[in-house]
């Protein structure tokens, strides 16, 4: 590890959640939400407070900070009880952004992957494992370490145009040298194009109209490497990538950042994805958003081109969650979205 890091503190949690079956069987249907016993981490001489919180519904993960902290990254990983790598990521503690923000989207679980896997649930307790290490600059190696040599391998397969038979040419016109092999291993989507007789497999070669370079470069960097661009304005091109190539572990990575990284300049593009992919977390975080900023957003020309459905949504998303904003505040609200159209 560089000492430029200043690495700041780590620790490891064991979060048992015993009856977990039963309980995610009464409450599939609505928002439930199980939260672990508080854990310290110690930074320097400053003891902070920290919670997991479980979405059991959608089997959303999050870290919860109940300390006045900012300007840490965090490095995470999040394992079952066999210490089998589920999740992995990093993030950035800021200056809030959202007044009251104190939670971390850290991971979606696969609801059948969790619920048949004994290394998740065994005797209806579900076992979550998270190592955390904190540290003041941008670290250089991520919380997995080193990912072995095969990894190393496949990574430098993606540096290097070696063996490669395929050819993927952006909306841009720019062109990438893959490997049939890796496509279809990591993406089902590329998986049924090259296994049947299309034009593509003919060809060996695919021109995709809808992303351009610089996003088809971000997406095949993480199909050989499993790795992501620090930045949510790459996020918000490749969560279409994602979509369209049936890769569920990065559109989760892209939502992770863009939930961690919701501003007012970008609350109306987020707000938009959000919709579009049907992500309610990211839709609930926008919304949270939108109450704890409302002055500084109502008079954004950005309303118009919100759809009415939307708008119909982020009222009634204000009426049952009444109590975060004054009473006028809302009457107020709910005025000028009459208007707005």
């Amino acid at each position: 590890m560089s000492s430029n890091q200043q690495h700041a503190a780590n620790r490891r949690v064991v979060w048992n959640i015993s009856n977990f079956t039963k309980a995610q069987r009464s409450n599939r249907e609505r928002s439930y939400k199980l939260y672990s016993d508080p854990f310290e981490i110690l930074i320097g001489e400053n003891k902070t407070i920290w919670r997991l919180m479980f979405e059991i519904r959608y089997c959303y993960i999050f870290l919860i900070k109940e300390s006045d902290i900012s300007d840490l990254y965090i490095c995470w990983k999040i394992t079952d009880s066999k210490l089998v790598l589920i999740f992995e990521g990093v993030f950035r503690i800021k200056k809030n952004v959202l007044a009251d923000e104190k939670q971390y989207f850290i991971g979606n679980l696969q609801p059948d992957n969790v619920f048949n896997n004994q290394n998740f649930v065994s005797n209806e307790t579900l076992t979550l494992i998270l190592d955390i290490e904190l540290y003041q600059s941008y670290p250089e190696k991520t919380a997995n370490g080193s990912k072995g040599k095969l990894s190393e391998i496949v990574k430098n397969l993606f540096n290097s145009n070696s063996y490669s038979d395929f050819t993927i040419i952006s909306s841009d016109g720019k062109m990438f040298s893959a490997h049939q092999c890796i496509l279809a291993g990591r993406s089902s989507v590329f998986k049924a194009m090259l296994s049947t007789e299309m034009i593509e497999k003919k060809l060996n070669k695919i021109k995709v109209k809808d992303i351009d370079g610089d996003t088809m470069h971000e997406l095949l960097k993480f199909i050989y490497t499993e790795e992501v661009e620090n930045s949510n304005n790459v996020a918000k091109k490749l969560i279409y990538a994602a979509e369209k190539y049936d890769l569920p572990e990065l559109k989760s990575i892209c939502i992770s950042k863009l939930i961690n990284e919701i501003a007012e300049e970008n609350i109306f593009e987020i707000l938009l994805l959000a919709d579009r992919f049907n992500e309610e977390i990211l839709l609930n975080k926008c919304m949270l958003f939108i109450k704890s900023n409302y002055d500084e957003l109502e008079n954004r020309n950005e309303w118009n081109n919100i759809d009415i459905k939307l708008i119909k949504r982020i009222m009634k998303f204000l009426k049952d969650n009444s109590d975060i904003i004054c009473l006028s505040n809302q009457n107020h609200f709910e005025s000028f979205f009459t208007t707005v159209r």
